[in-house]
């Protein structure tokens, strides 16, 4: 939760030689200024927090600034300030399911039917905000938004699988051929697109696969 506040919410101050993680948060959303205190607080309540004056053009807002050792543990996870997929990639299902939500909550928006929207520029923070929406099944669309991107979510309870045009492609390099033993298939990301890929030769444990077990694949 901690991570996906301050990928969304906070930014990195230097002063002197060193530089520390700091977080804001409008009093218009006084919930998300309580769950900003209370992450704090269950982790040793290493900060102090006060409330800035409003100026032209801008609402009052609480200021949180965090001391060691969570200022270590995030310069560790998000060094740039920028959400790695290394971390999304290290989580289980239950925290991945805290970061996306705690991130919908920083710079996104919940319809009232249950889907989202997360408006973010380009960058690591977007793509791994996609990965670990993939990693928990949901399903993702991507629009141009302003200087930035929109992360939409699908509501759907079906996949399809869309076969490609074959052609021939001038092409001088390695060419990988990974192969996966159990279903034959896997997920792959390509010019900004994730897609379910496979093998040549996995076709037909692909195909008894998608006979036998769909939800696998699916």
């Amino acid at each position: 939760q901690l991570v996906g506040w301050f990928v969304t919410e906070g930014w990195w101050q230097r002063w002197r030689d060193r530089r520390y993680p700091r977080l804001s948060q409008s009093i218009c959303n006084p919930s998300n200024v309580e769950k900003i205190h209370s992450v704090l607080n269950q982790l040793g309540g290493h900060y102090s927090a006060w409330e800035a004056p409003s100026k032209p053009g801008y609402k009052p807002h609480v200021n949180f600034y965090i001391r060691k050792p969570l200022a270590d543990r995030l310069a560790s996870a998000c060094p740039e300030k920028a959400l790695t997929l290394s971390f999304v990639l290290s989580l289980p299902a239950h925290q991945l399911s805290l970061l996306v939500s705690t991130m919908l909550a920083g710079d996104g928006h919940v319809r009232p039917d249950g889907r989202f929207q997360f408006i973010q520029n380009a960058g690591d923070t977007l793509e791994a905000f996609r990965v670990a929406c993939l990693l928990l099944g949901i399903s993702t669309g991507l629009s141009k938004h302003g200087n930035g991107f929109t992360v939409t979510s699908r509501k759907a309870s079906r996949a399809w699988l869309r076969h490609g045009t074959l052609g021939p492609v001038n092409y001088s390099g390695d060419v990988w051929c990974p192969e996966v033993a159990e279903y034959g298939t896997w997920v792959a990301r390509r010019n900004g697109q994730i897609f379910i890929t496979g093998n040549s030769k996995a076709i037909p444990l692909t195909l008894e696969t998608l006979a036998l077990h769909p939800i696998r694949v699916l």
